[in-house]
């Protein structure tokens, strides 16, 4: 499956952010402490569900949100498409992960 869409809802630097992705090559340029890296840990919160750099989910909201981030990310693969969510809520502990709204 690709990767077609990308939002981030109050994750690291990013308040809110969405990114369309090309399905042959996608290349995230900018300078420095601009939020690549975070891209990327956003995206790795779908593979192994700790995060390109192992931290606490805490770490990961953004600095002027105290309680929570979302990610979400829509998959194609020929004719399927699959969104999936991921979010965590500092004053639960919770983190919840949907795909297609299912829990």
């Amino acid at each position: 499956m690709l990767i077609k869409e990308l939002t981030l809802k109050k994750f690291r630097n990013h308040p809110k952010t969405q990114f369309n992705f090309s399905p042959l090559t996608t290349i995230i340029l900018g300078p420095n402490t601009s939020g690549k890296t975070n891209i990327l840990e956003a995206i790795s919160l779908f593979n192994k569900g700790k995060g390109l750099r192992s931290c606490d989910l805490e770490e990961m909201i953004h600095k002027s949100e105290n309680n929570q981030f979302t990610v979400y990310v829509e998959l194609f693969n020929h004719d399927e498409i699959a969104n999936c969510a991921t979010s965590f809520d500092k004053i639960t502990g919770r983190r919840i992960f949907q795909i297609n709204s299912n829990k």
